[in-house]
């Protein structure tokens, strides 16, 4: 009951009956104002996925609510109010947010450092993807901050009988990828997967089509997946009161369950709630340097085969225990094969050089940007080669 969710958004419909009791003070950054009524009711919709009420419960559904309206009625927001909610909730005493929202920019903008901060304060922030899908580096600001939890869509497994045009496969076409690159720095966006397509929620004015009564509608979209995300750290929170936000969000990321489709497309998979709670923190295990490979443009002959130079990254053990790792290449497109060094140890604060080698059949392939994934250990452990 003490955990508080913040929900950055168009505000809440503060008289929704599913939300009685649930608000502590808010704040309204469109019109700075301590009220922070919807006027839209995508936040309505996003608040009752991370918590709910009595009908349709949400996730978290004991936690509070903190209504934070930094997006018009036209779900427009500028810089500084979703800034403000930001710093608002965290000094405020919020445990998580909830930021269903996203523009362009970059990892080192404004909206991405003040997430960042945030985060190292011990607020976690769950942020949309983008509804940018399916081309790639398509990931929004500030879900693409390094400390964000960035949340991709789930088509579930009933919807895909192809009667839903968005779900081709597990991941909602809409649903924004990766990767986010940036000054030679892979962020590992989208993190993790939650469902996002027809989601039942509560709703504002009777905008949504209607689901269970008039007062619930259903949502699709990545703004749909993060309450989801919201939900599940708040339950984490909980649990791990003395966890520092990072642990929480390393110990969500390695309990998900892969979909089988990209590091790009779901990051770590889809969110397992009970393994994630019932699992124990660890701190980090390596300190990887670079974490992306980049072999740059394909200069090999048209119908021949490119073998560029390795590209050398560091892997240190920054664990107090010995790591054995077995590196696997994944989601290595057709005509390119990586040359990897076989299973290796390191002991605490060991350094190792690791060589990444790349052949490329170049008649076998087109004109394109490709990438894959080296997995070390964990889903988190990994190294992008593009």
């Amino acid at each position: 009951d003490d955990i508080i969710i913040a929900i950055a958004d168009t505000g809440i419909y503060l008289n929704h009956p599913e939300f009685a009791g649930a608000f502590v003070p808010g704040w309204n950054f469109v019109n700075n104002t301590p009220v922070a009524q919807d006027d839209h009711t995508h936040g309505t919709h996003c608040a009752g996925i991370a918590r709910g009420g009595p009908v349709v419960p949400g996730v978290a559904p004991k936690a509070k609510l903190m209504p934070m309206k930094c997006l018009s009625e036209t779900g427009i927001g500028a810089e500084d109010w979703i800034i403000g909610a930001i710093e608002f909730a965290y000094e405020h005493g919020a445990h998580v947010i909830s930021l269903s929202l996203g523009g362009g920019g970059t990892p080192e903008d404004e909206q991405c450092l003040a997430i960042n901060r945030a985060h190292d304060l011990g607020m976690l922030c769950t942020v949309a993807a983008g509804n940018g899908g399916p081309g790639p580096s398509t990931v929004l600001s500030p879900g693409m901050a390094k400390n964000s939890i960035c949340v991709a869509a789930l088509c579930l497994p009933s919807q895909l009988d192809g009667t839903i045009g968005w779900c081709k496969g597990p991941i909602a076409e809409f649903s924004s990828r990766g990767p986010v690159i940036f000054n030679g720095v892979d962020y590992r966006k989208p993190d993790i997967t939650a469902p996002g397509v027809n989601i039942c929620s509560t709703m504002w004015n009777n905008i949504l089509k209607s689901c269970i009564d008039s007062i619930h509608g259903l949502g699709t979209g990545t703004s749909m997946a993060t309450p989801h995300i919201a939900g599940v750290c708040a339950l984490m929170r909980q649990k791990f009161p003395d966890a520092s936000a990072e642990e929480i969000k390393q110990l969500l990321l390695s309990n998900a369950t892969p979909l089988g489709t990209t590091p790009d497309a779901e990051g770590a998979g889809l969110v397992n709630v009970l393994k994630a709670i019932g699992g124990t923190i660890v701190p980090p295990r390596l300190e990887i340097t670079p974490n992306v490979a980049d072999f740059g443009t394909n200069t090999g002959p048209p119908d021949g085969t490119w073998d560029p130079a390795p590209i050398v990254v560091l892997i240190k053990n920054v664990s107090n225990n010995a790591i054995s790792l077995s590196p696997l290449a994944t989601a290595v497109p057709n005509g390119v094969t990586l040359n990897l060094p076989g299973s290796f140890s390191l002991a605490p604060g060991e350094t190792k050089l690791f060589s990444i080698g790349i052949s490329v059949d170049n008649a076998a392939m087109v004109d394109g940007r490709y990438s894959a994934a080296i997995l070390l250990g964990t889903p988190q452990e990994i190294i992008r080669v593009a």
